[in-house]
């Protein structure tokens, strides 16, 4: 349970959360355990407060906010300090005005002796690895966003060191930032290389650049993610410039356009559509799976929901 705060009463108490409803089995009754975040300066002069001063604090805005009650002291209260916190050092990474989740790919990427990154378009022996929560575009701020990215990381370093001979080094599809992929095709129109429409869009999802070798493509998260070909497993793209190249040759039945890269699996069926066209087309790719039947075959389709995995929609945000 969230609850804002819009009594004007110390208005940096700007969200409360219940843990305790979070914590408790569903149906079960016990008291709340409430949390406040504090962020920006703020958060620095409350740092200077005592517990007791800034439960005080806390009490004040409560009370503003449920006037017409008695709102008990808590049993407990407990207060973070994370700017002078030695282990903490400040807060989790935000994105500040004018910056983009494209930053996060700037920052994981690794660099060779020369101080160049290998996601701007440079080569040669990566030297430099990183990871941490704030090279995580899936799981930024997060804890857990901070240990899979150290695997990521680890993988990196193992792929660099021991695995160069390897054929399937460098296999996959690689994510770029989309400023990289605006300095090479400046007069480009943003759109998705497969269903053709501009921007990031709520059906579609957010619009990406990958690059392999030398070719560029741009891609909705949807259109990538559901065309058969497509894998993405530990953060690992495979077959997205491929699907691109495929599906210039096929014309989606929904609006008439090439890039249809999703077909109906019935045998013999030949009809295709681009995600969007697909989803209007009757199928529900997240309570059906990812096996495209059309209006046509869908009562031939078994009950097959989508396992929540490492798919785009959650890897690239």
């Amino acid at each position: 349970v969230i609850f804002g705060n819009a009594s004007g009463k110390n208005p940096h108490h700007y969200m409360f959360l219940d843990l305790g409803h979070s914590l408790r089995d569903q149906g079960s009754v016990g008291a709340p355990v409430l949390m406040t975040l504090i962020s920006g300066s703020e958060a620095v002069s409350s740092e200077q407060l005592s517990n007791d001063d800034l439960s005080e604090e806390v009490m004040q805005t409560l009370r503003a906010i449920f006037s017409d009650i008695t709102i008990p002291r808590p049993s407990k209260f407990y207060a973070t300090r994370w700017g002078s916190d030695p282990c903490s050092r400040g807060s989790y990474t935000f994105l500040p005005p004018g910056a983009t989740d494209q930053d996060y790919h700037i920052l994981q990427s690794p660099i060779n002796g020369d101080g160049d990154s290998i996601l701007l378009g440079d080569v040669g022996t990566m030297r430099l690895f990183w990871a941490g929560e704030h090279t995580t575009a899936l799981h930024p701020s997060m804890a857990h966003g901070a240990l899979l990215s150290g695997f990521r990381a680890a993988k990196e370093v193992i792929a660099a060191t021991h695995l160069k001979t390897s054929k399937n080094v460098g296999s996959g599809d690689r994510p770029i930032p989309m400023t990289v992929f605006r300095s090479h095709h400046p007069t480009a129109p943003l759109q998705c290389h497969l269903c053709h429409l501009p921007g990031s869009r709520k059906r579609e999802g957010g619009l990406f650049a990958f690059q392999r070798f030398s070719r560029q493509v741009i891609v909705h998260n949807n259109c990538a993610v559901f065309s058969p070909e497509v894998e993405c497993a530990d953060g690992e793209w495979k077959n997205v410039i491929k699907s691109v190249n495929r599906g210039k040759q096929i014309q989606c039945l929904g609006c008439g356009k090439n890039g249809a890269t999703i077909g109906c699996v019935y045998r013999g069926c030949v009809r295709s559509f681009h995600f969007g066209c697909a989803e209007l087309n009757g199928w529900d790719f997240e309570e059906k799976g990812k096996e495209f039947h059309c209006d046509v075959h869908q009562r031939y389709a078994p009950h097959k929901p989508l396992e929540k995995g490492p798919f785009p929609g959650h890897d690239y945000l």
